[in-house]
């Protein structure tokens, strides 16, 4: 009986730690992406400025919802 109590915790952790990897490969997606947005509008926005100081303001809102 003890056996297979342990076999049991085992794949329930087994199937933790799956589900946390599947987690975190769709957080690095998800960075990635970001991060390439990021970039574009760094890109765009350094063509169409010549102002070294200039400010910009950016919504506190993001623009897609993540959904879990």
């Amino acid at each position: 009986m003890e056996k297979q109590h342990n076999c049991l915790t085992c794949v329930n952790l087994r199937n933790q730690v799956e589900r946390q990897s599947d987690l975190i490969s769709q957080l690095m997606r998800i960075v990635a992406a970001t991060n390439k947005k990021v970039t574009m509008l760094e890109h765009d926005i350094s063509n169409v400025t010549s102002e070294p100081n200039a400010n910009y303001s950016y919504p506190n809102k993001p623009s897609c919802r993540i959904n879990q």
